[in-house]
């Protein structure tokens, strides 16, 4: 009687990145001749799906290697698999702050804002997380015209529009308003005398400012003399300049001679 002893037969199944072209793992296996190895690629490939690769092909078609009969060559099987993908999408957005203030920093009139959003598009590789983007979606802040505030100059009538092609800082301007300057006059009149200007004071200073004039001397002084107030168009208040640059503001101070009773 001949007995005849399985030879003992190799196999291996490596697994390969298409995208990369890299191998990913080779699994070796060692059985007797015509036997079933119990292994196959089922499980492998479920695990590389779950990692985000996709399945290409498999020499095994997903049977059980059976090892065949010839020693001297060893099987060998490909399993190929590609880095799965998505779309992927960004967007981002650009913002522009726009201060009105005074010179001595207070608010001049509400902020502007103004914002614009740009997108993106891109593909994911869901194998590494990685995006390979597509570039920026174009946009475009406006012109905005400085307001106009009464007696005041900006120091910029408009604040130009800016094109953006991608992230970016906030855009924070500010305009500033510089008084304009003012003029008034006080005029001082003798009623009696067939309204003979006495004087006329001139003063000048910025829109809204208090001049620090008042009347209360120079009337004082004509009463010394012999006048009586007849009427003042200051009230005797401090004169404070108005915001109107393209007229002048006028005031009058009317005063008539006083008399009094006399016997001879």
């Amino acid at each position: 009687t001949v007995t005849y002893k399985a030879d003992t037969q190799k196999a291996t199944v490596t697994y390969i990145d298409d995208t990369t072209n890299t191998t990913l793992r080779s699994d070796s296996l060692e059985g007797d001749s015509k036997a079933d190895s119990k292994y196959n690629t089922k499980s492998s490939i479920q695990d590389y799906e779950s990692k985000g690769y996709e399945f290409v092909s498999d020499s095994t078609n997903g049977q059980d290697v059976v090892f065949d009969t010839d020693s001297n060559n060893d099987q060998s099987y490909f399993v190929h698999l590609k880095h799965g993908t998505e779309p992927n999408q960004d967007t981002t957005t650009v913002k522009e702050t726009i201060h009105y203030n005074y010179a001595d920093g207070s608010k001049a009139a509400e902020d502007h804002s103004d914002s614009v959003t740009l997108s993106r598009t891109g593909t994911k590789d869901k194998v590494t997380g990685n995006t390979a983007w597509n570039a920026w979606s174009t946009g475009k802040i406006s012109s905005v015209t400085s307001p106009t505030i009464p007696g005041y100059t900006a120091d910029k009538k408009e604040i130009g529009a800016k094109f953006v092609n991608g992230p970016h800082d906030e855009f924070v301007e500010t305009v500033t308003y510089k008084a304009d300057t003012q003029k008034a006059t006080v005029t001082y009149i003798d009623d009696t005398d067939n309204k003979t200007t006495l004087k006329s004071d001139s003063l000048e200073g910025d829109s809204n400012a208090d001049s620090k004039y008042n009347t209360k001397s120079s009337i004082d002084d004509y009463k010394s003399k012999g006048y009586e107030l007849v009427k003042d168009d200051t009230n005797g208040a401090d004169v404070v300049f108005d915001h109107d640059s393209t007229k002048d503001q006028s005031y009058e101070v009317h005063l008539k001679h006083g008399t009094e009773s006399k016997q001879d």
